[in-house]
């Protein structure tokens, strides 16, 4: 114990040094609200992907998370407790104590990374470490508890590995694998875990919805190598996706052509090139037999595309080219016949080359014509500037000047009672 208290002055001594005070030095940069007012109990077991330790619990605490950290004895020879009692901002339950902080009543446990022999354990109810008992306590009071496993492919597909994950899930506890590489199961990035985190905490909340979001756009083809398309990248879509997703919500995004997708699996994502594979996609989520509470119609459809295409490269040869082009169905107006009065809905209106007033009236008379609960009208000359967007409702129109505030506001409609 002296030695870590030497240690940890020695820190603060340094960064004191370097007219930075320690708390400072421990600030992390907010992503989100999405695990504000939660206190988390963050585990640490000793894998080796216990060197990450120090960026999962900032990533937690970038979306609001307050966190305790319990270590186990075998992580605590990879990886010091220093080092997570810096990245926590908080003091790291080591060992035992008197004052018994495991047994302290949390909003959710993380375990990560989270390793065979410790689940393990936990699968049957073993308690020779601080750790284990605060799982035990928090498996009686019904409190998440999320792991992440690491460890080696062997491991991972012995049949008593599935044993112990089914016990473990049939008490209530949620395991997220990462991919295999290298003949290991590796633990999922810290990003990753903080937004698991964030999703799993809220998933049983007030007012939690399924959601179904088209985003990026279509293609439209001329011959095997050329298509015509549109500008739409997706990413306010995938904002969108994100947002809802942190919140708990049941995602399916029905995505375009994109630009800088991102590169996980969490929500269902569903992948379409042309107009007619989205709206084939679109009817079939929408006629299923638990369709989406909710569909944001962000993609950016084409409204014209080849009469047909050829089944040859054209040449490159030819001074001029005429291609004719065919009006596609309005997705929006094929669907809404399959979509209950229920069904609350946001649709999306670009503007280009043309006025405020005339794009808002336009979004207004794309509301009124489908129902929809509200529109999100923007110029394409605006997007870099002060006003990203407007809403529409029945009520009233809104400037929107961020993507975050369009995030925020999609989220306060989607949770609306």
């Amino acid at each position: 114990m002296a030695t870590h208290t030497s240690h940890r002055a020695l820190l603060d001594d340094i960064i004191c040094g370097m007219g930075v005070s320690s708390t400072s030095d421990r600030a992390v940069a907010p992503k989100s609200d999405a695990l504000r007012g939660k206190h988390l109990l963050y585990g640490v077991t000793g894998g080796i992907a216990s060197v990450d330790a120090v960026r999962v619990a900032r990533e937690l605490r970038r979306h609001g998370a307050r966190l305790t950290v319990c270590m186990t004895q075998a992580a605590q020879k990879i990886i010091s407790p220093l080092a997570l009692e810096w990245a926590s901002a908080s003091p790291v339950i080591a060992d035992w104590n008197a004052e018994m902080n495991q047994l302290d009543s949390f909003d959710g446990v993380v375990i990560a990374p989270s390793t065979r022999n410790f689940m393990a354990r936990c699968a049957l109810g073993i308690l020779d470490e601080p750790l284990l008992m605060a799982v035990a306590k928090s498996l009686s009071s019904a409190v998440p508890i999320i792991m992440f496993p690491s460890m080696h492919e062997d491991l991972a597909n012995d049949i008593q590995t599935s044993d112990i994950i089914a016990r473990l899930a049939a008490m209530g506890v949620t395991a997220h694998w990462g991919s295999t590489e290298e003949g290991k199961h590796k633990q999922l990035g810290a990003e990753l875990i903080g937004m698991i985190t964030a999703n799993v905490m809220n998933a049983h909340g007030e007012n939690k919805c399924s959601i179904a979001i088209t985003l990026g756009g279509t293609e439209g083809k001329i011959d095997p190598v050329r298509s015509i398309t549109n500008s739409s990248t997706g990413q306010t879509g995938y904002a969108l996706a994100t947002s809802a997703f942190l919140q708990g919500h049941e995602i399916t995004t029905i995505e375009g052509r994109t630009v800088n997708p991102p590169n996980h699996q969490l929500w269902n994502r569903l992948h379409v090139k042309s107009a007619d594979d989205m709206l084939e996609e679109v009817l079939e989520l929408a006629t299923a037999s638990n369709p989406p509470d909710i569909w944001i119609w962000a993609a950016a459809i084409l409204d014209y595309v080849p009469v047909s295409e050829s089944v040859t490269k054209i040449s490159s040869e030819l001074e001029n080219i005429d291609i004719e082009l065919c009006r596609t169905p309005k997705l929006i107006e094929v669907i809404q016949p399959r979509l209950g009065e229920e069904v609350r809905q946001i649709g999306f209106k670009l503007g280009a080359g043309t006025t405020t007033e005339v794009l808002l009236a336009a979004a207004e008379s794309l509301r009124e014509a489908y129902n929809l609960s509200a529109v999100v009208a923007n110029r394409l000359e605006d997007l870099d500037d002060g006003v990203r967007a407007h809403w529409i409702d029945a009520e009233k129109t809104e400037a929107i000047p961020t993507l975050n505030d369009l995030t925020e506001k999609v989220c306060a409609f989607i949770e609306e009672v």
